[in-house]
């Protein structure tokens, strides 16, 4: 009797672990089958070249940032603001744009290999900078704060949608990747910019600055004269006083030169156009 009541404990053993075993295994099948969903999904919004339904999903994507730049644009002139009309059919493509920018950044993020890695990623952060602002611009609608500078400056972040498009061009982040693994290049580069500015904004300072007239408190060159139609009728712009006093209806304007910063402009733009 005893060795058949331990046959009857292991048979009831048996069936017990043969179920933890299957229960286990699965357990892991479906761990394994949302493992490879997230997987997918990830590689099909992350990757363009994947399949051609993820380069047809890219292009629809850049298409729907382009669409929303241009709308974005378009409400700012003067025949669309008045119009309700228009401004609706503008706030419905907005809508669209939005909802496949909020679906496109949710599921990357929740299929995202690594979490942190993907909200710490600059395009990352771009494609979220580009989205919160319309959700801001809904809450802040139906309060106190429209029309305010807070409101203006919500919705001026939406520019940065713009950004999104670096994104979808590999060449435009090759060129990205140059440039940080330039930086210390451009750094000198920069502080050669910085010394030439100075050296020539110093010398066109002292030769373009002009004479300092104390009665009209300005440093002013012999050709900053500004004059009306009827002082230019005559041939003679000063008095006989030596040519320090001007005639009825020319005044004095200020030099550009009239401090070293104040040459920094036409340093800079020469440097920047004619190169010398």
């Amino acid at each position: 009797a005893g060795g058949d009541g331990g046959g009857d404990k292991k048979v009831t053993k048996k069936p017990s672990s043969k179920r933890a075993a299957l229960d286990d295994e699965v357990d892991d099948v479906w761990l394994e089958a949302i493992r490879l969903t997230r997987l997918r999904i990830w590689i099909f919004l992350d990757d363009p070249d994947s399949s051609a339904y993820a380069y047809y999903c890219s292009c629809g994507i850049l298409c729907l940032i382009l669409i929303s730049s241009i709308t974005f644009c378009l409400e700012t002139m003067h025949n669309f603001e008045g119009n309700p009309q228009r401004m609706f059919i503008f706030f419905i493509i907005e809508c669209i744009c939005i909802a496949a920018f909020t679906a496109e950044f949710v599921l990357k993020m929740l299929c995202a290999p690594a979490f942190v890695a993907f909200m710490t990623s600059p395009l990352n952060l771009v494609d979220l900078i580009a989205i919160m602002p319309f959700y801001l611009e809904q809450a802040a609608s139906g309060s106190g704060l429209q029309g305010t500078r807070i409101f203006r400056t919500v919705r001026l972040v939406r520019v940065f949608r713009v950004l999104k498009l670096g994104g979808r061009f590999g060449k435009i982040q090759v060129v990205a990747t140059a440039i940080s693994e330039s930086l210390d290049m451009l750094a000198m580069m920069l502080f050669l910019l910085t010394l030439t500015m100075i050296i020539f904004s110093t010398l066109i300072y002292f030769t373009e600055r002009g004479d300092y007239f104390e009665d009209e408190d300005v440093y002013s060159r012999k050709t900053d004269i500004a004059c009306d139609s009827t002082a230019l009728e005559g041939d003679q712009l000063f008095t006989v006083d030596g040519g320090k006093t001007l005639v009825l209806g020319c005044e004095r304007t200020e030099s550009p030169f009239k401090s070293i910063p104040d040459s920094f402009w036409w340093c800079i733009v020469t440097l920047m156009t004619v190169g010398y």
